[in-house]
Parts: C-alpha cells; sequence; structure tokens
C-alpha cells in the first residue's frame, strides 16, 4: 500500500523486490544501447581488426589483426598515431574504414643521417665472456646511448668488422594504407587511464 495507509512488512518487501527487478530490466535494455552508439574519442576504449599494407588496397601486406585477437587501444594518450586515431574519431561499433597515411606522414621521413657505421666490436663489447652473440643482416637489435637511453636499430650491413645500422623506423617514408572495422567502443575505466599516464601499458588488458 503505497498511499493512505499504513505499509505493511511484506508490503514493503514486495515494493522493494518490484523496484529491484524494474531497474535491473532497465539497466538490461539500456546498456547495449549504450555501448552501441558510444563513438571513439578522447578515454574511450577501441576495439579494431585491421589490415596495414604499403601503399594501397593492393600493397604488401605489412600487419594484419583479426577477431581472434584484436587490437583494443585506448583514445586520446598517445597510444596509437596521431594520424590514425585523427582517422578514427567518431566511428563507432560495425562502422568500417578505410584510408591512406601519406609518404612519411605516420613514421616520418626517412633520414640518412639515422643511418651510421660502428665497430662491431663496440656492439659486442657488453656481451658478458663467454657468450657467443652472432649479429646478422636483418637483425633488429636494441641500442643504448650514453644517457641511458634506448634506440631499436636494423642491422643493414656487416662487413671488414664493421655493421652498418638504421635507426629509422622501419615504416619511415612509407605510405600506408589502412583498412579494417570496429568491433567495439567503450569508456574507459579510470584504472587504465591511470595505468596509461603512469606508462605502465600503451595497450589495455585482455
Amino acid at each position: 500500500m503505497l498511499f493512505g495507509g499504513k505499509m505493511q512488512g511484506g508490503d514493503k518487501n514486495t515494493l522493494k523486490n518490484n523496484l529491484l527487478l524494474a531497474l535491473k530490466a532497465k539497466i538490461a535494455l539500456s546498456l547495449p544501447f549504450m555501448a552501441d552508439t558510444m563513438k571513439i574519442g578522447k578515454d574511450t576504449v577501441a576495439e579494431l581488426v585491421y589490415t596495414l599494407r604499403y601503399d594501397n588496397a593492393q600493397g604488401d601486406i605489412i600487419e594484419q589483426v583479426d577477431e581472434q585477437e584484436p587490437m583494443k587501444a585506448l583514445m586520446g594518450h598517445d597510444v596509437m598515431l596521431e594520424v590514425l586515431e585523427k582517422n578514427l574519431q567518431g566511428l563507432q561499433a560495425g562502422d568500417s574504414f578505410e584510408f591512406i597515411i601519406g609518404e612519411g606522414q605516420g613514421y616520418g621521413e626517412y633520414d640518412e643521417e639515422k643511418v651510421v657505421t660502428v665497430p662491431q666490436s663496440e656492439l659486442l663489447a657488453e656481451v658478458p665472456q663467454g657468450e657467443e652473440v652472432e649479429i646478422m643482416e636483418g637483425d633488429i637489435i636494441p641500442i643504448e646511448d650514453m644517457d641511458g637511453a634506448e634506440y631499436q636499430a636494423v642491422v643493414l650491413k656487416k662487413e671488414d668488422g664493421k655493421v652498418t645500422l638504421d635507426f629509422n623506423h622501419p615504416l619511415a617514408g612509407e605510405t600506408l594504407h589502412f583498412m579494417g572495422k570496429v568491433l567495439s567502443v567503450r569508456k574507459a575505466t579510470r584504472e587504465e587511464i591511470e595505468a596509461e599516464v603512469r606508462g605502465e601499458s600503451s595497450k589495455t588488458k585482455e
């Protein structure tokens, strides 16, 4: 009894249960709707599948991500390339995308000054005595500078005791073609955002 009389204990319990059932039903109806209409923007987590190729839709495949292991990225926190994230803004679950990132716009222009030749002995100086390490052309090796900063370098050539290293990103100077689909978009949790700010994760946990 809601008005005009004293509510009995049983009535209270019945009302409470009915309200809870109504609330659960409302949540069940509203959450899928909210998830479907949420768009990619700052502080959202997007789940994507895509194919990355050189030049155009017929170019050689560089990377392919399928629905078995989709990419999950926190948006608005420099997790993805700025130009890539810009092209994904406003998309929602179910949307497809296809665009080209012009030469050098993704990973910068190719810089010849980032190609250096050093004695192989310098690269092997930190290898523990008795341990054998063979440097091969095509290897990607970590290089640490005097300040402790670490870089990745590709071994271009090994000849006469010298090694030529390329510190450019492997995709520097390339035209890139992205094509894929947005599987889901949701609001990022506070923990995900705080972890990214602390630099603990560049990708959300699966």
